[in-house]
């Protein structure tokens, strides 16, 4: 059961995560499979509801005592892979406007 209510943000900096000047490239099992557009938006809303299902799921647990190593941030409480995957979104959220103004004003 957990018992802290204080905020993991501030021991984690997810401004690393989102900062887009450093290309980072997903080790094979997580590189894109060729699914059409449609496709992988359907997949994208799959995986956010099981994500979103499982952590509600573990609400009162006390996530911050299990851990799993990062490759980059070495090991991470579940809250932090909490954290880590709401700024890897927003990360590839960037992409995509980036994407969506460049093909709007044609260059």
């Amino acid at each position: 059961m957990e018992t802290s209510a204080d905020s993991i943000l501030s021991t984690l900096d997810l401004t690393a995560v989102q900062n887009r000047t450093s290309r980072r490239t997903a080790p094979d099992p997580l590189q894109p499979t060729g699914l059409n557009a449609s496709a992988a938006w359907r997949a994208l809303e799959d995986a956010t509801v099981a994500f979103r299902t499982a952590v509600s799921g573990a609400d009162g647990l006390a996530l911050g005592t299990l851990t799993l190593p990062h490759p980059t941030f070495g090991p991470l409480s579940l809250y932090h892979w909490i954290a880590l995957a709401g700024a890897h979104e927003a990360r590839h959220a960037a992409q995509i406007r980036e994407i969506h103004e460049a093909l709007v004003s044609g260059s």
